[in-house]
């Protein structure tokens, strides 16, 4: 009996110091940032202390409640704050639990996503390449702290050209996301001219004067480079300005641009020629194009029999309609200069010829005050416009005829409702009958007018008199 005894109480101790066994949590998982949060762990011989551990770091909190199925405590706020996979230990007098894991996720509002440029230009600085420094951003998913990779990291150096860079994202929850994006290290600056500044000097004979002048160019990447420049230097300048153009090309095909002036400085009276033009030539145009258009151009003060004259629009030449201004230039065999302008204007003088204007109807009856659709039709030729535009402009009446309210049919006696659509009243006020005038304009390719009318007619018809014997009789009486 006492050996029995003694078995049982030995037995009873080692239970009571077993540690306990979790089961289940409650919840078993929680989002980031979702507050302040109670755990309930359900299991059998469970204690009354928790034993966080996990990304937030180590943490111990008492529990706040004690059952005999489960116990209940709070889960601190920096594991709350913090997404990852988090041990749980609850400690007792009897040792402690087995751990057991939660998580806390973040809140994915869209998937795990990587973005990085579409093309990235970068100006190098050697002929090899140049070093590349980028950023990639990485977006959504579960896991606020994903894996990113790319096969060329930034800050890495990149050849001249096309080169392609793959970059990877994934997380600790098993999402994925890759984007692609090219680093294109292409030359694009052009070389940088240094010009001299304007040079002013004073000629020594009739032709002019020779100029010497240096023009250089600069590339970043390929160095000094070779200028070319018209006129060239060592080139005879003639009396007056002339403006040097320049340019410098690298490599890449980049082109740098430059200009500077030179003022050769004579005596006009000793190396100018006079040439004479014509005064301002006016002329009608011929047809659309314009007209052919002769003239003569002489020289003074050159002993030469044929010195060269060239203008910009030769005589004869199809001149267009409107203000053409030719300059002609002269030049002796002996280099001495001149210059002279005029004009040449092309009009067209000419307004279109309205042969016809005609309405129909022509005559509107009865006049008892109707609207009624009149079209217009006009026939007009010109010399230079095969087919001149014609319109409705106005009407006028032998009878006051208001335009009145358009809003208001009963109010108006015409409206112009097309191009040579008009509404007309049916309706004689005073006169033996109304006389309706439909003025048309018409007017050519260069803007002359022509105008010409077509009349309609409404006749005071016999209703109409009886109607108006009546009201006179009417108000003869009236004054009885």
């Amino acid at each position: 009996m006492r050996t029995t005894l003694a078995a049982a109480l030995l037995l009873l101790c080692t239970i009571s110091v077993s540690a306990g066994t979790i089961t289940s949590l409650d919840p078993p998982s929680f989002k980031v940032n979702s507050g302040e949060q109670f755990l309930t762990v359900y299991g059998t011989g469970l204690g009354n202390r928790f034993i966080f551990d996990g990304p937030a770091g180590h943490f111990e909190r008492d529990v706040n409640a004690v059952f005999s199925t489960n116990v209940v405590g709070w889960v601190p706020e920096a594991i709350i704050q913090k997404a990852g996979t988090y041990s749980l230990i609850v400690r007792g007098s009897n040792g402690d639990s087995g751990p057991v894991t939660f998580n806390v996720v973040g809140v994915k509002f869209f998937p795990l996503a990587i973005f990085t440029p579409e093309v990235l230009w970068v100006q190098p600085k050697t002929r090899e390449g140049v070093v590349v420094k980028y950023e990639i951003f990485v977006a959504g998913g579960d896991d606020p702290e994903p894996l990113v990779k790319c096969d060329r990291e930034s800050g890495s150096f990149f050849p001249m050209g096309n080169t392609k860079v793959t970059c990877s994202a994934s997380n600790r929850f098993g999402e994925k996301a890759e984007s692609s994006f090219v680093v294109d290290v292409t030359d694009r600056e052009a070389p940088i001219l240094k010009l001299p500044d304007p040079i002013e000097l004073k000629a020594r004979s009739r032709e002019g004067e020779i100029v010497e002048y240096k023009a250089t160019a600069f590339d970043d990447i390929y160095g000094e480079l070779e200028t070319e420049c018209l006129p060239r230097s060592g080139s005879m300048f003639p009396h007056g300005t002339t403006i040097v153009q320049c340019t410098a090309t690298d490599s890449d095909l980049n082109i740098g641009y430059g200009a500077f002036a030179v003022h050769v400085e004579g005596d006009g009276e000793k190396y100018e020629l006079q040439v004479i033009v014509p005064e301002d030539i006016t002329i009608k145009a011929e047809s659309t194009k314009g007209a052919e258009v002769k003239f003569e151009v002489a020289v003074k003060g050159t002993k030469d029999p044929r010195p060269i004259i060239t203008c910009t629009m030769e005589s004869g030449s199809l001149f267009p309609l409107g203000t053409t201004p030719v300059r002609c230039d002269a030049l002796d065999e002996l280099g001495a200069r001149g210059t002279a302008t005029f004009n040449v204007n092309v009009i067209d003088p000419e307004a279109p010829r309205i042969l016809k204007v005609s309405a129909s109807p022509d005559v509107l009856t009865p006049a008892d005050g109707r609207i009624v659709p009149v079209r217009i039709a006009a026939d007009a030729v010109d010399d230079l416009d095969g087919a001149p535009s014609c319109f409705v402009n106005s009407v006028t009446s032998n009878e006051p005829i208001d335009l009145g309210d358009y809003d208001k049919p009963e109010s108006y006696q015409w409206k112009i409702i097309g191009l040579l659509e008009v509404e007309l009243r049916a309706r004689v006020d005073r006169a033996a009958e109304r006389n309706y005038d439909v003025w048309v304009v018409c007017f050519d390719f260069f803007g002359n007018m022509s105008m010409d009318s077509a009349r309609v007619t409404v006749p005071r018809s016999s209703a109409t008199q009886e109607s108006g014997a009546q009201t006179t009789t009417r108000r003869r009486s009236a004054r009885h």
